[in-house]
């Protein structure tokens, strides 16, 4: 710790204050972590208007959870090891890879068999008869990660595509492990704690309960679909596309009975939101959920069809099976780290509405076992993302 106080100061790096939900919700489960488990230390968040340039008021710099592992972000943890101060990954991952290495990644992970999931999150990096592996910016970037993985105090990555693109590109596999997202470790947030961006943190202990709790009390007949923009940058290119076919999710669920949540994790996903609603018809049995609200809307769905990552996991951090549509690597990532890929239906599939149904089909025929499949991962990446502050990493 600094010589100058006896209370050590930790940076935590995240895409923070611009109001989106599943990155407010990580940085405020690291911030209760660490005020539970490492009350010696004050960590300071990202927010606009802090000079990261400046890493000596810290004794330790935390890569957060989001897709950060990107120039810039890891250049920020060299410059603090370079200058003697600790430096960890907690919870981040990659993004912005075509689907086709995502289906790569994910056809070795389903040949090494059912249980693949947990398995290979010790498993090797790019399989050798697939061809050249993709290179992740550059190969001075990929030379920066080596180091920073190498001589952090710990390097834990949000799903096993991550880890096994970063092998590939030659970090060691002893240093980094799935440590799964930490959005994961949020409960379903009360309506304070959701107005303000704010989640507890879960330390597992309870997750079995909290699925079988889930499975119960699930609001039968209410589905919760997520809808926003990535502005085009979609697999497919085709977001209008997309949005058509989930307002026809919409109306066939609407006859089959159910009531629609639609709801927006982010500001700038609420115009998108609003018109999935009024495509879906029916208004009465349609509402629509902003992102101050948002948090609350998973836990009261018996299941859930989301567009951007947190969407899906908060689903899975409250017990409630999902539907994803994988419209980035970063999806498919979060979904593999559960050995839940069957349930990710990509935004360039040519019938997404009848995939998608397809698998809400299949949802209600397994929910008892992905219901338990949602509360062993829980339990292990609650597990792995404390690790850090139990082994006293930060000390």
């Amino acid at each position: 710790m600094s010589a100058s106080t006896s209370r050590g100061r930790a940076l935590y790096i995240g895409w923070l204050g611009f109001g989106n939900l599943g990155d407010d919700i990580m940085w405020q489960i690291f911030a209760d972590l660490a005020r539970r488990l490492t009350p010696e230390y004050r960590v300071t968040p990202t927010l606009p208007g802090l000079d990261v340039g400046n890493l000596e008021p810290y004794d330790l710099v935390v890569l957060g959870g989001g897709s950060l592992i990107l120039p810039g972000y890891v250049d920020t943890l060299q410059r603090a090891l370079d200058l003697g101060k600790k430096a960890m990954v907690w919870g981040a991952g990659l993004d912005w890879h075509p689907r086709k290495v995502a289906e790569i990644l994910l056809g070795e992970e389903e040949r090494l068999g059912p249980k693949g999931w947990a398995e290979t999150a010790f498993g090797g990096g790019w399989p050798a008869d697939a061809g050249p592996r993709p290179t992740l910016a550059s190969p001075a970037f990929e030379k920066t990660l080596q180091a920073v993985i190498a001589r952090g105090a710990y390097a834990g990555v949000r799903g096993p595509l991550t880890r096994r693109l970063l092998i590939a590109a030659g970090a060691d596999p002893a240093r980094v492990e799935v440590s799964g997202d930490p959005g994961i470790l949020a409960r379903p947030a009360d309506q304070s704690d959701a107005s303000t961006g704010k989640s507890a943190a879960a330390d597992g202990s309870d997750a079995a309960g909290q699925s079988d709790a889930a499975g119960q009390s699930a609001a039968a007949g209410v589905v919760g679909v997520n809808w926003g923009t990535a502005y085009g940058r979609v697999y497919g290119g085709n977001e209008a596309r997309v949005e058509d076919e989930l307002a026809a999710v919409g109306r066939e669920l609407l006859q089959r009975g159910y009531r629609i949540r639609v709801f927006a994790v982010w500001g700038p996903d609420f115009p998108a939101a609003a018109r999935l609603r009024e495509k879906m018809g029916s208004p009465d049995l349609v509402s629509l959920v902003g992102p101050k609200q948002a948090a609350l809307v998973p836990a009261g769905s018996e299941f859930v069809i989301g567009l951007k990552l947190h969407a899906n996991v908060l689903a899975a951090a409250a017990g409630v099976p999902f539907v994803a549509l994988g419209y980035r690597f970063k999806v498919l990532d979060f979904a593999a780290s559960l050995g839940l890929q069957a349930f990710v239906v990509p935004t360039d599939a040519a019938d997404i509405a009848g995939a998608v149904l397809a698998r809400v089909d299949r949802v209600r025929r397994e929910r008892a076992s992905l219901t338990a499949r949602l509360a062993e991962g829980r339990c292990l990446y609650a597990e792995r993302l404390q690790a850090p502050f139990r082994a006293g990493l930060y000390s």
